[in-house]
């Protein structure tokens, strides 16, 4: 934006849009200030504009930032399903789903519809490294923790302490770590690197897992902790392939074109586009996208026969592995009767897994939901 490269008029719109993001979605009152300063002053902003600004800009370029789109049945349910999540806070989300279908999309969809107060925190768990790293960016470390802790240094539990913590690739964690998670999420306290149990910290946050592993067969194997996957799975979400909803790509193709571009689709283009099945989900979509805007090139078709057949190797082999994505057995019964329509019903519902989980004890399910008692038995009364 500094070069001059973008017209004023897309500069401004796209900061417009990005404090809109700020203020509703990442709680920043101050966004929108500063952007009728930045106009009143009449000043170029894009240097002087805080980090924050600057990255929700090239979010909303690349057309990253949207809503939870679709208008598919498939969708439609999805979206009920991540806003009763959202409304129930009190539960672990396990999003699952095929790479490339939107799992941060939706984590943000939560926590964007929830009453928590706190922010948004995303850490990929396939990043690398060793067990410590993981370990020190997750719960951070105290003074003198090795050799180059010169001070105390907060983790990403300590950042989303009242609001959400998106661990994306769980089934990445080794045990070690997946000890530590169970930890927190039990008890609600950790220990930072090199902490002592006199120095364990108390946070209030809502973890939301992500995988397109299949976790299940991984705690079977004995790679995954079955006591962690109940607690991250108290409220699984399936994520639909795009393949399956192809109603989808038309408002999909209208939002990411129209963000790169300032254009619409032409009716040829979306039909080109929806003629392709996707193996790569949404986020192949988008590398179409911004492979056509490269191009400058208006024959979607085109592009997408280049792309295939740069890409036949890996397209091919993704296909061969739809299948090696599995999803809970009751999870392929219908929408109707897996999830309930009524937000009270899936607290209900909700309420009586956790119970039967803790084998009907009443004090270990009333302390992990947080409720009293009268509510608990409450719940387990209704029908």
């Amino acid at each position: 934006y500094a070069k001059g490269d973008v017209p004023v008029a897309a500069v401004w719109q796209l900061l417009q849009k990005a404090a809109g993001f700020a203020h509703r979605d990442h709680g920043d009152e101050s966004a929108c200030a500063d952007v009728v300063k930045a106009l009143a002053e009449k000043v170029s902003v894009v240097p002087k504009l805080p980090m924050r600004l600057r990255e929700l800009m090239d979010a909303c370029q690349a057309g990253y930032y949207s809503e939870f789109i679709g208008k598919s049945p498939a969708t439609v349910e999805t979206r009920k399903r991540l806003t009763m999540a959202a409304k129930y806070a009190g539960a672990n989300v396990l999003i699952l789903g095929e790479t490339g279908t939107g799992k941060q999309v939706a984590a943000e969809y939560i926590h964007n519809n929830s009453e928590r107060k706190g922010v948004f925190r995303h850490y990929n768990c396939a990043y690398g490294g060793s067990d410590d790293m993981l370990m020190d960016r997750l719960f951070g470390h105290e003074k003198g923790a090795f050799t180059d802790a010169k001070e105390q240094r907060k983790g990403l539990f300590d950042d989303a302490d009242s609001g959400t913590l998106f661990l994306d690739e769980i089934g990445e964690t080794s045990e070690r770590v997946q000890a530590m998670l169970l930890t927190v999420l039990e008890t609600g306290t950790f220990v930072r690197v090199g902490g002592s149990e006199a120095s364990r910290v108390k946070v209030d946050v809502r973890l939301v897992c992500a995988t397109n592993r299949n976790l299940q067969q991984m705690v079977l194997d004995g790679k995954f902790r079955l006591d962690l996957y109940q607690r991250i799975s108290e409220f699984p979400v399936q994520l639909t392939p795009l393949r399956d909803r192809k109603e989808d790509i038309e408002p999909l193709v209208r939002n990411f074109w129209h963000n790169m571009t300032g254009k619409m689709p032409t009716k040829k283009q979306i039909a080109a586009l929806s003629a392709y099945d996707y193996p790569g989900n949404v986020r192949e979509l988008i590398a179409i996208l911004k492979q056509a805007k490269a191009l400058a090139e208006d024959d979607f078709a085109k592009i997408l026969a280049a792309h295939a057949e740069f890409n036949k190797v890996l397209l091919d082999g993704l296909r061969t592995q739809r299948g090696a994505f599995a999803v809970p057995s009751n999870m392929h019964q219908t929408p109707s009767t897996y999830y309930p329509d009524n937000l009270d019903a899936a607290i209900r519902q909700h309420a009586k897994s956790v119970f039967d989980k803790f084998n009907q004890n009443l004090t270990a399910t009333k302390d992990a939901l947080g409720v009293s008692v009268n509510t608990l038995k409450k719940y387990l009364s209704e029908k």
